[in-house]
């Protein structure tokens, strides 16, 4: 009987894990649904700021977004969740990153966003600058400009050589892929054919390619965030869709085992009975 009693047990409690994993696959699945049709806004402005960024260019010589820096340091910010339950989401863009850390040539400086990162460089030997739980899906222009400004400001001032964000790309809702993209210095396509339009820029045009470039690193940044927050809630809707399949599984073995078990329990008692009543007979 105690063994029965434990079965059933087992059972609900797969069935509260069962109700709970296809809540959590809900809500990433409505999360995920935000992010990508934030992702696809974002991205078409993007286009349009590269695509002014370099018909400006022709008319500038040199840009201070494209300087080369003489310095040994560069800046590396990295994208991970504050959150676990999404499959290899967080261990494979720490793992590239520790990759891609190692090839450097110049000393880095971490610019960590999500308490996993935190975690896994917590211990290792590269210096952390800063370290903040993720943005999610709900930040404004104004949290974002806060927080790259700074690092932009520390490249044009000579400090960084280069800046790098390192994140999980947005491919489809059941896979990413982890992704380092240089940010500064930029670079222009110097080998358009047509030639440039008449057009004049004011106050001048190295300002006016400066605040387009600064448009364009900020929406840049957003755009790895929200490729990053895209792809985790993706695979955390995978993970929650397998374990609710695993729970449902689970659930028709124990049910099958808790009848068998039954029916082994009933059959000995029917047995003993029997065996009783031959007694007294005999």
């Amino acid at each position: 009987m105690s063994q029965i009693r434990d079965i059933k047990s087992r059972i609900e409690s797969v069935k509260k894990t069962k109700k709970i994993t296809q809540a959590m696959k809900m809500v990433a699945a409505s999360k995920f649904k935000r992010a990508t049709n934030r992702r696809d806004s974002n991205h078409t402005y993007l286009n349009h700021l590269n695509h002014m960024v370099q018909k400006i260019n022709a008319y500038v010589t040199e840009s201070e977004y494209a300087q080369v820096n003489q310095s040994n340091t560069v800046a590396c910010i990295i994208l991970s969740s504050d959150r676990g339950l999404c499959g290899g989401f967080n261990s494979s863009i720490l793992k590239h990153t520790h990759a891609f850390l190692k090839t450097l040539d110049q000393t880095p400086e971490l610019y960590l966003i999500g308490k996993k990162a935190q975690q896994f460089f917590a211990n290792k030997s590269w210096a952390i600058q800063s370290d903040r739980s993720t943005f999610g899906g709900a930040f404004s222009l104004n949290d974002i400009t806060h927080y790259i400004q700074p690092i932009i400001d520390r490249y044009l001032d000579g400090t960084y050589q280069n800046v790098y964000i390192i994140y999980n790309s947005f491919i489809s809702a059941i896979q990413n892929e982890p992704k380092s993209q240089q940010l500064l210095p930029i670079t222009f396509d110097n080998h358009s054919n047509q030639p440039p339009i008449d057009i004049i820029l004011e106050p001048n045009n190295e300002n006016v390619l400066g605040e387009v470039i600064r448009e364009c690193l900020i929406f840049s940044f957003i755009e790895a965030l929200i490729d990053s927050h895209a792809s985790e809630e993706g695979a955390r809707m995978a993970a929650m869709d397998s374990a609710t399949d695993n729970a449902a599984e689970m659930i028709k073995d124990l049910t099958l085992l808790y009848n068998r078990t039954r029916q082994a329990q009933i059959t000995t008692e029917l047995s003993e009975i029997v065996a009783g009543a031959e007694a007294l007979v005999s």
